[in-house]
């Protein structure tokens, strides 16, 4: 009984492998196709140009000669498993031109793909028995297949066993050290890289940020009017928390809670100010500028009970200046006869017997006039200050000063490192 799966050369294989062994050009097949026969089991024929019914085309993955025997060719092609849903009836060997060289037929078997719910990696395998293998080129082209475990089993042992598994690295690596140590400038992208490098370097506003890398939270003093990178000024402003998460994370809200919810208070250190050190309780608390408590005495000598002399200058021969008010034209009344006395107070007999008892008398009328005041001479005026009795007088010391108390100093502008 003869066997009712088997493969063999077509025609046009027959010929090429022909061909390939009396020119000694090897014959080089590349692809092996896979086809369901329309639902039947094909029977091989020679005149074959194609499958019945192909599913599936793709390169080889492996081709080689048979440890076993020397005659036979085996080919072999791995299917992954999301390719099928379909069933291998007929497989057909083709070489790089495309032409069917082999055909063979194989006991159905149904490929699934992955997306059926049951997938695997299937090994389709054709075995070629021919007069001289050397007509045969055993290449494949290892960027495009797929390998079974076995094969990478083999081939991994003989890499492995071999004594020098990569000759050509060495080969290639003298060339290129060869062609290296022989070029001018070897590495011209160096020089253009590192011209880049410092350009770019020199265009940054900051190009060295790590120098100024530190702990959140550290003060930072600058002689400059803005905060250096990494840094907030010390003004009591409110940011924000997510933002400046670092340095919330290690002041909280010591300095005020900003808004309650996204942000929070930056310490505030106002012109002037200093910063004191202080107890880890006492950090974040403000110390209102004071000298220590001190007092000023301050009182005049007790003199004894004593007295003060004053007096005024002598002013020399002077008057003070004055005058009577002018009474105009008039006369002077001297009284009537009778009533005159005599120094003793009796009646002037002289004065009645001159002019009769009951005559008025009159002085001459003198024209409008004004009477002097006479002057002192050099004289002073004594002043006396009566003696209050040993005693002493009171002080007061005006205060001066700023409303704080600074220290001399340069000021600089606080920050703090975010």
């Amino acid at each position: 009984m003869s066997a009712p799966y088997f493969a063999i050369l077509t025609a046009i294989g027959e010929a090429k492998l022909a061909n390939a062994t009396a020119l000694g050009i090897p014959l080089q097949l590349s692809h092996l196709a896979v086809g369901d026969g329309n639902g039947a089991t094909p029977q091989p024929d020679r005149f074959q140009t194609k499958l019945v019914n192909e599913k599936r085309r793709a390169p080889l993955n492996s081709l080689s000669l048979d440890p076993q025997n020397p005659s036979q060719i085996i080919t072999e092609q791995v299917i992954p498993e999301e390719v099928g849903g379909w069933w291998i009836r007929e497989l057909g060997l083709y070489d790089k031109d495309g032409n069917l060289c082999a055909v063979a037929n194989c006991a159905p078997s149904y490929k699934p793909q992955l997306a059926e719910g049951s997938g695997r990696v299937q090994v389709i395998r054709m075995v070629l028995i021919v007069t001289s293998t050397a007509a045969v080129e055993l290449k494949i082209d290892p960027s495009v297949v797929l390998a079974t475990r076995k094969y990478v089993d083999s081939q991994d042992a003989a890499h492995a066993a071999a004594a020098d598994p990569h000759p050509q690295y060495i080969i290639f690596a003298a060339q290129k050290v060869a062609d290296h140590e022989a070029k001018a400038d070897p590495h011209p992208q160096y020089a253009q890289m590192a011209a880049q490098k410092i350009t770019d370097h020199e265009a940054k506003a900051d190009p060295h940020p790590q120098y100024m890398a530190g702990t959140a939270g550290q003060y930072v003093l600058t002689a400059g009017i803005t905060p250096p990178p990494g840094t907030l000024a010390c003004n009591g402003g409110a940011v924000s928390r997510t933002q400046y998460a670092k340095l919330f994370a290690q002041i909280g809200t010591k300095y005020g809670g900003g808004d309650g919810a996204a942000t929070f208070n930056l310490p505030n250190v106002p012109d002037g100010y200093a910063l004191l050190g202080g107890s880890a309780a006492a950090v974040g608390t403000s110390v209102v500028g004071a000298v220590i408590l001190h007092g000023h005495g301050a009182s005049t000598d007790a003199q004894g009970n004593h007295s003060h002399g004053a007096s005024t200058d002598a002013q020399g021969s002077h008057v003070h200046g004055g005058a009577t008010g002018g009474g105009g034209a008039h006369n002077h009344g001297i009284g009537s006869v009778g009533s005159q006395s005599s120094p003793d107070g009796k009646a002037d007999p002289d004065f009645i017997r001159n002019y009769g008892e009951g005559t008025t008398l009159w002085t001459n009328t003198v024209g409008d006039h004004v009477h002097g005041i006479g002057w002192d001479g050099a004289h002073g005026h004594n002043i006396s200050v009566a003696a209050a009795g040993n005693h002493a007088h009171n002080v007061t010391v005006a205060a001066s000063g700023n409303p704080a108390n600074y220290a001399a100093g340069l000021k600089v502008l606080v920050c703090i490192r975010y």
